[in-house]
């Protein structure tokens, strides 16, 4: 399990710990297990079950239904 990061201010979600696009250094804060996220592009939400390489291995949770599904980094942002 690696760690990935999330910028505070944009909310993106990466990889490497200074490759973040807003440039405010005190704004990265690591993503751990558990915290809520958004998919881009889509309106669907979930949390974050396991860390791999460059993927997030997210638990949907729409409805009455739960299910899980793998997601880049560059696919989902991190919720309020």
């Amino acid at each position: 399990m690696r760690k990935v990061y999330f910028c505070s201010t944009c909310k993106r979600i990466f990889s490497k710990e200074n490759s973040c696009e807003c440039q405010q250094g005190s704004c990265i804060k690591e993503l751990k297990i558990g915290t809520p996220i958004n998919v881009i592009g889509t309106k669907l939400k979930g949390k974050v079950y396991k860390i791999k390489n460059d993927m997030l291995e997210v638990v949907i949770i729409s409805s009455k239904n739960r299910y899980l599904k793998e997601y880049r980094l560059e696919e989902v942002r991190k919720i309020l």
